[in-house]
């Protein structure tokens, strides 16, 4: 899976990857640039969760909580991605989030501010459905 979104500069920089809008046949409920990796509707109505191309996540993140640097973190200056796994129910809210990569002084904030997330409830064929999506979020000392 490839992309990624821009950052800010900012001392912390969040950067949401993943969660497209709607589907084809719903132009005017989001862009139409959205690219979704599992395309068998049939699942998307079952127990999986859609799985969802990185890269339009911001557009639909209703609720974004940036997450507190830790304190031991920064004493002793690491920096770093954290990359996580985040299952979204049918009402857009985290359901479950895993851990891909990062190191183990972040990972607990990072996961603390998701947890705290809403998104846009994504839909297929007029029906709100499960989605996954990878979420990354960077921490960043400033000088």
């Amino acid at each position: 899976m490839a992309g990624a979104g821009k950052l800010a500069p900012q001392s912390l920089v969040l950067v949401a990857l993943g969660l497209g809008g709607w589907l084809e046949g719903s132009p005017s409920q989001g862009p139409a640039n959205v690219r979704v990796i599992q395309e068998d509707p049939q699942q998307s109505h079952g127990s999986q969760p859609v799985q969802l191309e990185q890269g339009d996540a911001k557009a639909f993140i209703e609720k974004q909580v940036p997450p507190k640097y830790p304190e031991k973190a920064r004493e002793m200056r690491i920096q770093g991605t954290v990359v996580l796994n985040v299952k979204l129910s049918k009402k857009g809210k985290v359901k479950e989030i895993s851990v891909i990569s990062g190191h183990p002084l972040l990972v607990p904030a990072a996961i603390d501010a998701v947890k705290q997330w809403k998104y846009k409830p994504y839909r297929v064929e007029g029906h709100s459905v499960e989605a996954q999506t990878e979420v990354v979020v960077n921490f960043a000392l400033q000088n």
